[in-house]
């Protein structure tokens, strides 16, 4: 095999994780009235994770956060079009249950069931901090409120590209108010494991969450990612970590 062979599939893979890393916005950002970021860090050169946060039109926002089955190129590539296609239906204004169904059916369409996605999709009203939220088997949302309690809209479904008959994609209306802070995530957090193979815990991490006094962001930010790596300690990853943090601090 001649050496450009060899390097083809390093190529490749190298390639694919300069593009997904291009597909989520990392970093802090502020609109009127919100301060939030969104933080990933990949298990491998190509994850699985996607995280967007969309401004529509009528004062309000798109926010989703996926993860896809397994790591890799093709995993990398459904991210890819994952993204493709949120982004398409927002500039056309879709509906939220439209654009889960929509997507999920896409995914069935052409990965035949071979790749599932667990998706969290949420529009916010800048204005009122009303939300819409579609789950699709990912992780519950949490919204941290201004007296340090919890509360977590907790409807859901089955995966992105499951099945086309059997998945029904419901929204759940919340509200974030003035000072509360919505906290979306993927798994690599809680089911990160320490040197003895002990998951951190979805109960723990909620805990830890619940017990934050959160002024901004960047301040839970710093903690999760203090206590993940006093956990974790190992340098590589056994899966992606992603995160989003957004806090409504005044009216717009």
């Amino acid at each position: 095999m001649s050496t450009k062979l060899k390097l083809l599939p390093v190529t490749v893979m190298l390639m694919a994780g300069a593009i997904q890393q291009c597909l989520i916005p990392t970093g802090e950002f502020s609109i009127p009235g919100y301060d939030y970021l969104i933080y990933n860090r990949m298990a491998t050169d190509v994850g699985g994770d996607y995280a967007d946060l969309f401004e529509l039109p009528n004062d309000r926002l798109l926010i989703v956060i996926g993860d896809v089955t397994g790591h890799g190129v093709s995993s990398a590539l459904l991210t890819a079009m994952v993204k493709a296609s949120v982004f398409r239906f927002a500039h056309k204004d879709t509906s939220l249950r439209e654009i889960v169904t929509q997507t999920s059916n896409m995914i069935c369409d052409l990965l035949n069931k071979k790749k599932l996605m667990t998706f969290c999709a949420i529009t916010l009203d800048k204005n009122t901090g009303e939300m819409a939220v579609c789950n699709a088997g990912h992780p519950y949302p949490m919204i941290h409120t201004c007296k340090g309690k919890l509360r977590t809209p907790c409807k859901t479904s089955l995966p992105l590209g499951v099945s086309k008959k059997r998945c029904r994609y419901d929204e759940e209306l919340e509200k974030l108010e003035i000072g509360e802070t919505l906290i979306l995530y993927t798994d690599g957090f809680p089911e990160a494991e320490n040197e003895a193979k002990e998951e951190y815990g979805y109960d723990k991490f909620q805990q830890l969450i619940t017990d934050s006094e959160i002024n901004t962001p960047k301040e839970l930010q710093d903690k999760l990612l203090t206590v993940f790596d006093e956990h974790h300690k190992a340098e590589e990853l056994s899966d992606d970590v992603t995160f989003i943090i957004l806090r409504r601090k005044d009216k717009i």
